[in-house]
């Protein structure tokens, strides 16, 4: 029988590569892919592959291929793009901020966190920079820190700290920052959290990270008040 991945174990798989940003990237990636194939298929035939490497022949896995090439896409543009890569591995991203004092509103929130020594404060900057008129939302705001290890600390502690101070919006939210690719898939989850928290009337399914998680106590659905 052919075994099939489902939708958490692609996602696994493309979150751990991403993260993968040691010397042997490229041996490592291509071994990892290459098991995936091999389980995949029960074909003893060795067709000719047409397509980028990384990416199955269009005769086999027809079932799964668009899954699989987004794995294989990830793993090139990870490969093709390691620096990058190992950029995004140090920042953290706030969501929903006001751009109003960015410094002095991160200070406040590595401070609480006991991180102030490990950002850099000159890289902190709004993505994109430019204000796009036709939405009213805040950009996002990337930070920067001196290690990964800091940076996942601040993750962790960042919903206690900004409860910790007054002076903070508390409906703003912090992310790793990701791949294009992870950012689909993010926006492809929040989504369906929503749609699930519609159906049911709560507040019960929320993402972190790349899962959808359940909440133990549920609240009550905000609705949002429509001006007659």
């Amino acid at each position: 029988m052919t075994p099939n991945l489902n939708q958490q174990q692609l996602i696994d798989i493309a979150k751990a590569v991403a993260e993968i940003l040691k010397p042997t990237i490229t041996e490592i990636v291509k071994t990892t892919i290459s098991e995936i194939f091999k389980q995949q298929s029960n074909s003893n035939d060795s067709p000719t592959i047409n397509t980028p490497w990384g990416c199955p022949p269009l005769n086999i896995y027809s079932s799964n291929l668009s899954s699989q090439c987004q794995i294989a896409q990830t793993i090139n543009n990870a490969i093709i793009n390691s620096e990058t890569i190992k950029a995004k591995s140090l920042r953290a991203v706030i969501e929903k901020l006001p751009e109003v004092n960015d410094e002095g509103m991160v200070r406040s929130l590595v401070k609480e966190c006991g991180l102030e020594d490990k950002v850099d404060f000159a890289g902190i900057h709004r993505h994109p920079p430019h204000k796009n008129n036709k939405s009213s939302k805040p950009h996002i705001l990337k930070i920067p820190f001196t290690d990964t290890k800091s940076r996942d600390t601040f993750l962790y502690s960042f919903r206690k700290c900004v409860k910790s101070l007054p002076n903070v919006p508390k409906n703003i939210t912090a992310r790793r920052d990701m791949t294009q690719y992870e950012l689909n898939i993010l926006y492809n989850l929040r989504k369906q959290a929503y749609d699930l928290n519609v159906r049911e009337n709560l507040f019960k399914y929320f993402v972190v990270d790349l899962e959808i998680r359940k909440m133990s106590q549920p609240k009550p659905l905000k609705v949002k008040n429509v001006s007659a």
